[in-house]
């Protein structure tokens, strides 16, 4: 595996000349090798090109879900793939649904007897009001047809046998010892997290239609998380992480380092945003305006918002898309000179990280792959139909030379109780604040929190505030969620878009030296835990906060 995905130069710029067109490459990389094209493209689902993929998808679906339970290629167990062994919430995250989008890929090409299928992509920045393709709601390309699976019994019954005999709980080997690790020690517990209403991943085809509406609207959340601003903000990051040495959060492409794929340290901007908002409302989960922000009002249970997601072959587009922004982003990177990835100690431990549940199309175990072979397109050799303009110069202005802003925050009085750590959640307004909310760094800005969330149903957000003690009340920056658990999961971080939040304090006069920005979170009602249960909205202490921008 790592030999079939080693990159090339043209790898690392991933299909820049392209989008960007060879003349603004730097005289450092070969202009021959940046005009060759990619074998295969991924095209906007909306293109007639990407129509046309649609309909060999959708052939290769019927073929993957008659395969017998115990094949790999099965489509449920591709889903599975998902649900034993994805990151979430770490710096993992794009590697690892890299490798699996495109072995996925191969697949579906096998099956849909077109030699040029590759993924469409779902740009769901594109539309004014976002939207799920409308071809996504109909047919075999919706999890709703009947030629799914219908009832959890039915699927239960379908996959215990051939689950017990695929070789991942055998014990002593490497899969059995990462999956002891996640919480799954035995197909008895992964059964009984199926079975667990508060838990499961698995959804009565019934229910997928009900966010695929004939409009099939995005909701007031992810439509805020999909937006333009939300997306600059995730570009302008000028580091994939944090360095080595570097142990305060803010605003990375990629969320905080781990110590393993499993774990999870807190979300960055688009995964935190894009990523979970689109999973949660498209699996089910409804948020609606109410009075300027937006409230959770139903959850009707889908696959998109759980860890069978693939299930839903919506899944895929969405992916794809968030596979295009890395891959906009790093051309930025390549372009300004900056790291792409992981840099010192920490890329060996990033790229040695093992994915030892991957197949290839012949259904045949990869059981050596690891994070650095999907560092890069690599041997997956797709690039992308460009999609909505300025995602590229995004990225290519957020890694041009400008000053950087940071801003850590500092202690104020009070001590989080249930740990005994100082709260460090205020910002004064000091004249780096001022510059950031000035045009030109504005959209740049980000603010990184820190807090603890309580447990919570599955898809609630959180509404993180500032207030400048302006006697005007506070602003909401905006919501934080977490995507496939309902609970919380201790001390994580996320990074949210700040730049309206600041323009609002701007224009109310709120940001003079003599004030000072304290920053919370908020608790929905009915959220819970050991030290907080509320039948009304209570405050969550944000324990740090650091604001970049620049």
């Amino acid at each position: 595996m790592s030999k079939a995905m080693t990159p090339s130069r043209r790898d690392i710029l991933a299909g820049g000349a392209t989008l960007m067109g060879a003349a603004v490459l730097p005289h450092s990389l070969s202009l021959a090798s940046a005009a060759k094209s990619s074998r295969w493209r991924r095209y906007n689902v909306t293109s007639v090109e990407g129509q046309q993929m649609l309909a060999s998808y959708g052939v290769a679906i019927a073929a993957m879900l008659k395969l017998p339970p115990t094949d790999p290629r099965n489509w449920y167990r591709i889903a599975f793939t998902h649900y034993l062994d994805c990151p979430h919430g770490n710096w993992w995250l794009y590697p690892w649904h890299r490798g699996y989008t495109g072995l996925v890929e191969r697949i579906v090409r096998a099956f849909s007897g077109n030699p040029n299928f590759a993924f469409p992509y779902w740009d769901w920045t594109a539309d004014p009001v976002p939207a799920v393709p409308a071809a996504m709601t109909r047919g075999i390309l919706t999890p709703a047809n009947p030629a799914f699976i219908g009832d959890l019994q039915t699927f239960i019954d379908t996959f215990t046998d051939p689950i017990a005999k695929s070789g991942y709980f055998t014990k002593g080997s490497a899969q059995h010892q990462q999956l002891i690790y996640r919480g799954i020690p035995d197909t008895n517990v992964l059964w009984a997290q199926l079975r667990d209403p508060s838990m499961t991943s698995f959804f009565p085809n019934a229910a997928a239609p009900d966010v695929r509406n004939p409009v099939a609207q995005l909701d007031c959340l992810a439509s805020k998380a999909v937006s333009r601003q939300t997306i600059a903000a995730g570009m302008a990051a000028r580091a994939y992480t944090a360095a080595p040495t570097t142990p305060i959060s803010g605003n990375f492409f990629s969320s905080p380092r781990a110590a393993h794929h499993s774990d999870m340290a807190g979300f960055a901007v688009i995964e935190g945003q894009p990523h979970n908002k689109v999973h949660n409302n498209v699996g089910g989960v409804v948020y609606t305006d109410t009075k300027g922000s937006c409230s959770m009002t139903s959850n009707t249970g889908g696959f998109m918002q759980a860890n069978l997601s693939p299930v839903d072959p919506l899944f895929f587009l969405h992916h794809s898309n968030l596979d295009r922004l890395w891959t906009a982003w790093t051309e930025g990177q390549v372009l300004a000179k900056l790291p792409t990835l992981p840099t010192g100690s920490d890329l060996a431990s990033w790229s040695a990280e093992p994915f030892l549940f991957f197949c290839d199309e012949t259904g045949k175990p990869l059981p050596q792959a690891k994070a650095g072979d999907f560092a890069t397109i690599g041997a997956f050799d797709y690039d992308y139909q460009p999609g909505t303009t300025g995602v590229t110069t995004m990225a290519l202005r957020a890694a041009a030379p400008r000053r950087t802003i940071r801003i850590v925050g500092q202690a104020a009085h009070g001590m989080l109780s249930t740990t005994q750590r100082e709260l460090a959640n205020t910002v004064p307004v000091v004249p780096d604040l001022v510059t950031l909310a000035s045009p030109g760094y504005i959209e740049t800005a980000v603010v990184t929190v820190t807090l603890s969330l309580p447990h919570a149903p599955r898809g609630q957000a959180f509404p993180v505030m500032v207030d400048a003690g302006d006697g005007r009340g506070p602003i909401e920056i905006g919501q934080v969620a977490m995507f496939g658990h309902s609970m919380g999961h201790g001390r994580l971080t996320f990074s949210l878009p700040f730049g309206s939040a600041l323009g609002q304090l701007r224009t109310r006069g709120s940001l003079s030296a003599k004030r000072t920005l304290r920053f919370s979170a908020m608790a929905p009602a009915g959220t819970s835990d050991a030290h907080l249960m509320t039948m009304a909205p209570a405050e969550i202490p944000v324990e740090a906060v650091v604001i970049d921008g620049g």
